[in-house]
């Protein structure tokens, strides 16, 4: 419109009492003609025969009355039956000749619906407008649909209202933005970021400012900025997609460590809980990976054929150009680029600031699409190349298999190419082996594997932002593997990296109990504050506090090497080849790490990581307490766990496999101790 200097007004309709003032015999009659049978509208009218209401004022219910209108309040079906209600308003809208929208690519954008929001965008409103208010009038008479003049809001671009028709219509002519869908549109585009941002930034400030009073533990903290803050930024993510300034992660980043770690010094490092479970993190949300998913999605379905939607076709219309291709170039090709707008060049953008920071220029490049790869000169002068994409071959991905271009024989029993094509294939094939090959020792980025795979017929729409997020992380370095060799240089011992995953994977899923796999986990990452730690942050050195005299009381020491806590783990070494009928490894290792994947049976792994876990918290029972724990109090920990787990299998119907899990165990103690209070949970 600015570039084109159209007179244009986008108009955001308020109806009263939307879902309230629904008439029935208008949405049966709807149904009819959008053919649905008789036996299913009169379903429908069965569920709004004579229905009554009564009001409830000061906790006393006035006399029942009937509800001539409007559909049910909570019923899961009320939302669809609107929506087919008000499709015919949609309709009409867009074929009435006198209405004219907004013409991009040959094609008409009149109308957005989203249950009863409505937004509709008009050019040379002096005419359009009229005659769309006069149509609301009449399918308010028919329907229902009542517009609500004073909340409707308006933006108009290039347009100045006669007398006539601003005194006709008493709507906000000089509104400078609105509020469509949560989201806020301004006029200028400069002005969306500030608009919408700083709005969410203080209810995000403000929220954790009263959440910080309440009594949330570590794990309960990061659930709440995975359900609460990552959603609402989400939405504006995908809604709005502008760019963000970098500090302003970095503002949202000390937020969110702030309210995690109350106000303290953090004692692991926010990569680190940014990191998945199965990597020792806590899946703590990195909202700038997560901005880039959410501007990586349009582009995935600009690739997708099986997705077909309005907002797709405005954005990957450019004449004599396919976009996609642009997702293998390096900077926006300078025959495309004057068609492109702010939003859509921005997504592109986005799309190559990633591929520099991540060096995937080499991979990117079967991204392009073979007739319009700037680097291919066949490609421009022949128009043949074009036309293949209409037979299936359109990327570059297209035709490889397993990083290797298909044959031309292939090619010709699959996408119906004929003995014609030969040469302009071999062309093809030498720019390939030139330009585009990769060593087969080569991985692709999973990042632009996900790209590639939008265009396969089988190509699923769903769960792609969740794609590309863990994609991004994948193809970071970061990782756990510096506490692994802290751990490795106090025990002297050499940890594999397949096998610290695997003790990172064990701790998250030990128990049912959310805080105990979380202090499982808090083991591993060295969570704790030792003496040797408290050493560094006083200048003042500190022994263990079990009075044995080692001033170098790290993490190793305090859960396993210390003198005073040899009987104990021992103890608890034996117990368990005595509930288990063989021997495992006396080894830190295998009993603190919890690295128990070879030396035990599958059936017996989750007792074991129970009697473990347990051993672990009655050492932090004992904190800053000369005596060392005992066994008795390993014992009633475990009683704990148990009571917990049966609960949690009661709960959720599954007292069996909790009778399963539990039975060695159950067996030991009635042999040990006698049958009695610890065999009335089996």
């Amino acid at each position: 419109m600015e570039r084109e200097n159209k007179t244009a007004v986008l108009l955001s309709l308020d109806a009263e009492k939307a879902f309230d003032r629904v008439n029935w015999e208008f949405l049966y009659q709807t149904l009819v003609r959008f053919g649905f049978n008789k036996h299913f509208v009169n379903i429908i009218r069965s569920l709004y025969q004579q229905p009554t209401a009564k009001i409830k004022i000061n906790g006393s219910l006035s006399p029942s009355f009937s509800l001539q209108r409007g559909t049910r309040q909570g019923c899961c079906l009320s939302p669809t039956l609107f929506a087919v209600y008000i499709e015919p308003l949609a309709q009409a809208i867009r074929q009435h000749e006198q209405i004219q929208g907004i013409t991009i690519g040959h094609k008409d954008h009149l109308i957005s619906l989203f249950a009863d929001d409505v937004l509709i965008h008009l050019t040379d409103p002096e005419t359009s407008l009229p005659v769309l208010m006069e149509f609301l009038d009449e399918f308010n008479f028919f329907a229902g649909y009542k517009l609500n003049i004073a909340k409707t809001q308006l933006l108009s671009f290039n347009y100045k209202p006669s007398e006539e028709i601003r005194h006709r219509y008493n709507l906000k002519w000089d509104m400078k933005e609105i509020k469509y869908l949560g989201v806020i549109i301004t006029k200028n585009l400069s002005s969306l970021y500030g608009a919408n941002y700083n709005v969410i930034n203080q209810s995000i400030k403000s929220d954790m400012e009263r959440w910080s009073t309440y009594p949330l533990d570590f794990a309960s903290k990061i659930n709440v900025i995975k359900t609460n803050i990552l959603p609402r930024l989400l939405y504006l993510f995908q809604a709005l997609p502008i760019e963000i300034p970098k500090h302003q992660f970095i503002i949202w980043n000390k937020l969110i460590s702030r309210f995690i770690w109350d106000g303290k010094k953090p004692r692991i490092r926010y990569t680190t809980l940014q990191l998945s479970k199965q990597k020792g993190g806590m899946a703590l949300p990195n909202l700038k990976d997560y901005f880039y998913a959410a501007q990586f999605r349009p582009l995935f379905l600009w690739c997708n054929n099986n997705y077909f939607a309005r907002w797709k076709e405005i954005e990957t219309y450019t004449a004599g150009y396919q976009i996609q291709s642009i997702l293998g170039e390096k900077e926006i090709p300078s025959v495309v680029k004057s068609q492109l707008d702010s939003i859509t060049s921005g997504a592109v953008e986005f799309w190559f600031e990633f591929t520099r920071q991540f060096k995937l220029s080499k991979d990117q490049k079967v991204l392009r699409w073979i007739a319009f790869d700037t680097q291919f000169k066949p490609g421009e002068s022949d128009a043949t190349f074009k036309q293949w994409a209409t037979k299936g071959i359109s990327a570059i991905c297209t035709v490889l298999e397993n990083k290797e271009l298909q044959t031309f024989q292939t090619l010709k029993e699959k996408l119906s190419l004929t003995n014609r094509d030969l040469f302009r294939f071999i062309q093809f094939r030498d720019y390939f082996y030139r330009e585009i090959k990769m060593e087969t020792s080569h991985e692709i980025s999973p990042v632009v594997k996900i790209m590639m795979n939008a265009y396969k017929s089988d190509s699923k729409c769903a769960k792609i932002i969740s794609s590309f997020y863990v994609s991004i992380m994948e193809s970071k370095t970061n990782s756990t593997l510096y506490l692994k060799s802290r751990w490795e240089k106090e025990l002297n011992v050499e940890i594999l990296p397949e096998v610290w995953l695997d003790m990172c994977e064990i701790q998250h899923s030990s128990t049912s109990s959310q805080q105990l796999r979380v202090f499982n986990w808090k083991n591993l990452v060295r969570f704790f504050i030792t003496p040797k730690i408290s050493s560094k942050a006083s200048s003042t050195p500190q022994q263990c506090w079990r009075e044995c005299g080692c001033l170098e009381a790290h993490h190793t020491h305090i859960f396993w090497g210390c003198e005073k806590l040899k009987p104990f783990w021992n103890d608890v070494h034996l117990t368990l080849t005595k509930v288990l009928g063989y021997e495992i490894p006396f080894t830190c290792i295998v009993l603190y790490l919890g690295h128990i994947s070879l030396v035990t049976l599958q059936e017996d792994r989750y007792l074991v990581k129970i009697l473990l876990t347990a051993a672990r918290k009655t050492i932090t029972r004992s904190w800053y307490k000369p005596d060392s724990p005992k066994q008795q109090q390993w014992l009633d920990v475990i009683q704990e766990i148990r009571t917990l787990e049966h609960m949690t299998g009661v709960l959720r119907l599954k007292v069996d496999l909790y009778a399963k899990r539990w039975q060695k165990w159950i067996i030991y103690i009635d042999k040990s101790l006698g049958t009695g209070s610890q065999t009335v949970l089996a």
